[in-house]
């Protein structure tokens, strides 16, 4: 398929709620992003338009592959919304716009770390 088919199977095929399944072409790459308005997590009373991670599509795929990546874009960024939403002693614990080198520093420390005692077996 190309740019221009793909874009238009995807328009007349695919869709989720209000989301758009923008597909944009940049230089050689194909690549298709959700985008919906939602209130911002961090200025509630704010709706601003969110824009999700790009997925690369190809010319070679088929559109199954095409439905499918659709599908994981949508799985990923519902997740993502819910990992924002999930609250810990109010803190957004799970976000996945937190540095993944300052997870890296946390990690390092041995007091980051949770375990069980091991199991004991009752005779």
């Amino acid at each position: 398929m190309t740019y221009e088919e793909i874009k238009q199977f995807v328009a007349k095929n695919i869709n989720y709620l209000d989301w758009e399944f923008f597909v944009n072409q940049q230089n050689d790459s194909i690549y298709l992003q959700i985008r919906f308005k939602a209130e911002d997590n961090y200025e509630p009373g704010k709706f601003e338009v969110q824009y999700c991670r790009k997925y690369q599509l190809s010319v070679w795929m088929t559109p199954t592959e095409i439905v499918q990546t659709a599908w994981a874009a949508v799985q990923r960024a519902v997740l993502h919304e819910a990992s924002e939403q999930f609250k810990y002693k109010g803190q957004d614990i799970y976000n996945t716009h937190i540095r993944v080198d300052k997870l890296a520093q946390l990690r390092q420390s041995y007091q980051a770390l949770e375990h069980r005692p091991p199991a004991t077996v009752v005779p």
